[in-house]
């Protein structure tokens, strides 16, 4: 009797029970795979430890915007510095069958962080997105929260969400110039600003550099990435030559001009030419004093000047083949 008792009362559910069903499982996310892999350039790379935490860091952000970054045991190509092209491409994308490769460009300098990441589209070689900050004096807590909201970042030009307004992040080489958008003010780079859809101007501006400013255009919930590189501002050009004065003009102007000064001057109380003393028919005599000393005047002046040339022209020469030396 106690047995068939037990017997149907584990048959029957229980009173208490929950009734709700049971949660069925949610569906997998459909995730964008990435091939992440590293490339060396010109600058020092962080240490292995630190490589490795960033490294981490860039899969979490991926994963935070719809990605999946492969496992580093999947077999990447190694890639050398340099350009990637159409061969490399279809090699990764052939080994790894992936569309997207993330080109994880970091670099260190005591504590000052390069984080520079590109999504690349293997099917073409388009840059998809960019993220690209200096993190000075950052550390590696730091620098890796940065580099993991930039890979977050990159995929966000995938996806996009129809009626949405659109969204474009404008970076800036060297960071934090002034940006503008259809000539309005919107801050400094990096920012992510929403744009109405449709095609705009944007400008960035720093000083001491030239402005560079680029066409977009946007549609419904698109995310666009957009990087504006300044050139230096060209040095001014140089003064024009001074025109140079030849010193041997006056100079051969002024003696000419003292000796005809002197001839007057001579010349001054004398009769005029043709006249004796025995002629009785001449009357009068040269008065030259003031031509005479006029003259003279404008000849020392200009001999003078014309010397004064002449020394200013050799000394100039001669500092000019001592600077040579």
């Amino acid at each position: 009797m106690i047995a068939s008792g037990l017997a149907l009362a584990l048959a029957l559910p229980p009173l208490f029970a929950d009734a709700s069903p049971s949660p069925s499982p949610s569906p997998a996310v459909e995730r964008t795979p990435v091939a992440v892999i590293a490339r060396r350039g010109d600058g020092e790379a962080p240490p292995r430890a630190a490589a490795a935490s960033l490294r981490d860091g860039i899969k979490v952000g991926l994963r935070r915007g719809g990605g999946e970054a492969l496992r580093e045991q999947d077999g990447a190509p190694q890639i050398v510095v340099g350009a990637c092209d159409e061969a490399c491409r279809a090699e990764i994308r052939g080994a790894l069958a992936v569309d997207y490769v993330l080109w994880d460009m970091v670099e260190m300098s005591d504590r000052d962080y390069r984080l520079h990441l590109e999504l690349v589209d293997l099917r073409d070689g388009s840059l998809v997105a960019a993220f690209d900050e200096r993190c000075p004096l950052c550390g590696l807590a730091e620098a890796r929260d940065r580099v993991e909201d930039g890979a977050a970042e990159l995929l966000e030009p995938l996806q996009v969400e129809p009626g949405a307004p659109p969204r474009v992040r404008v970076t800036s080489d060297p960071p934090e110039a002034e940006i503008s958008v259809d000539g309005e003010h919107v801050g400094r780079a990096p920012i992510t600003r929403v744009i109405p859809p449709g095609r705009h101007r944007v400008r960035a501006r720093l000083f001491g550099y030239v402005d560079a400013e680029e066409e977009i255009e946007v549609g419904e919930g698109e995310r666009a990435q957009l990087h504006l590189a300044l050139g230096p501002t060209p040095p001014p050009p140089p003064p024009p030559p001074k025109p140079r004065v030849n010193g041997w003009i006056p100079l051969g102007l002024g003696i000419p001009a003292i000796a005809g000064g002197v001839v007057l001057a001579a010349l001054d109380g004398r009769p005029p030419l043709g006249c004796g003393s025995s002629s009785g028919g001449c009357q009068g005599s040269f008065e030259s004093t003031w031509p005479a000393v006029a003259v003279m005047a404008a000849g020392a002046a200009l001999t003078s000047a014309g010397a004064i040339l002449i020394h200013q022209a050799r000394r100039a020469r001669r500092a000019a083949r001592a600077a040579k030396r």
